[in-house]
C-alpha cells in the first residue's frame, strides 16, 4: 500500500519543530515521547480504509466546508483549513482561550500559503501520487543552522515552539530542496513545483526538507521535560 523509500536516513541527524500551542502534538510527546504522521495514524486507526484527503478535489478544499472533515492532517493543512474558514465568513485567530484574532494582513498571508499548498498537492498527484503529501506528513530538517532556520521560516506564525533532535522510523520519505518553494512564491511557475517533487536541487547550495510518513521519537529527555513545563494544560484539564 505504501511505497518503500529509496532514501536512507540512518547516516543523518534530524530535528523536528514542536508547536507548544498544539495540544495533540504536545500530549503525544508528553505521554509517548513520539509522534506518528497523519497518514500512518489514519491507517492504524481505520485499518484498510482509504485515506479521504487523497480523493478530495484540491481546489474545493479552499471553499467547501465539508471537505475539511478529512480525518488526520498535518500542520501545513491548517493553513488550508484557516483559509477555508475565513473565506466562509468565520472569525479566525490564535489560542484556545483569550483568542487573538488574526489581522487582515495575517489572513492574506494565510490565504497565500493555503493556495500555495493546494498547488503543490495538485502537482504531487501528477508527478507521483505515492510521494508523501505535504498535508499528511511530518516535516524534518537536518540538524544544523540551515535546518533550524528553515523550520522557523516554515512555521513563521508560531511563536511558542521547541526544535528538538529526533529519531526517525519511516515508511516513505521525500527529500526536497525548499528553495523551490520560495522560487514559486516569486514566479508562480508550476515547473518549479515539478522540480520540487522530482527531488532536484535548486542550486549548488540546497536547503533540504524531509517529508516523512512514519514515526519520530524525541532523542533527549530534556526536550520532553521542556514540553511538560511549557505546554499549558489548563484549557484542556479542569478540576472539579
Amino acid at each position: 500500500m505504501l511505497k518503500q523509500s529509496f532514501y536512507s536516513l540512518k547516516a543523518k541527524e534530524f530535528i523536528y519543530f514542536i508547536d507548544l500551542d498544539e495540544p495533540l502534538v504536545c500530549f503525544n510527546l508528553i505521554n509517548t515521547n513520539q509522534l506518528t504522521s497523519p497518514l500512518i495514524a489514519h491507517y492504524h486507526t481505520f485499518k484498510n480504509e482509504e485515506y479521504p484527503l487523497y480523493n478530495a478535489n484540491p481546489d474545493s478544499l479552499l471553499t467547501d466546508l465539508d471537505s475539511t472533515k478529512l480525518g488526520f492532517v498535518g500542520p501545513r493543512f491548517q493553513y488550508v483549513a484557516l483559509s477555508n474558514w475565513a473565506r466562509n465568513g468565520l472569525k479566525i485567530g490564535l489560542g484556545i482561550t483569550n483568542t487573538k484574532l488574526y489581522s487582515d494582513t495575517d489572513i492574506e498571508k494565510i490565504h497565500r500559503i493555503a493556495e500555495l499548498e493546494i498547488e503543490f498537492e495538485k502537482i504531487r498527484r501528477l508527478i507521483d501520487s505515492n510521494l508523501p503529501s505535504r498535508f499528511t506528513c511530518l516535516f524534518l530538517a537536518e540538524d544544523n543552522i540551515d535546518g533550524r532556520t528553515m523550520l522557523k521560516n516554515m512555521f513563521s506564525n508560531r511563536k511558542n515552539f521547541r526544535i528538538a533532535p529526533v529519531e526517525v522510523d519511516f515508511i516513505k520519505v521525500h527529500k526536497a530542496d525548499s528553495k523551490w518553494i520560495d522560487a514559486y512564491e516569486r514566479n508562480k511557475n508550476i515547473h518549479l513545483i515539478k522540480s520540487y517533487w522530482k527531488g532536484e536541487n535548486y542550486d549548488a547550495n540546497p536547503q533540504y526538507e524531509y517529508l516523512v510518513d512514519g514515526i519520530v521519537k524525541l532523542k533527549k529527555a530534556e526536550d520532553q521535560k521542556y514540553i511538560v513545563e511549557n505546554f499549558d494544560t489548563r484549557p484542556y484539564y479542569h478540576k472539579s
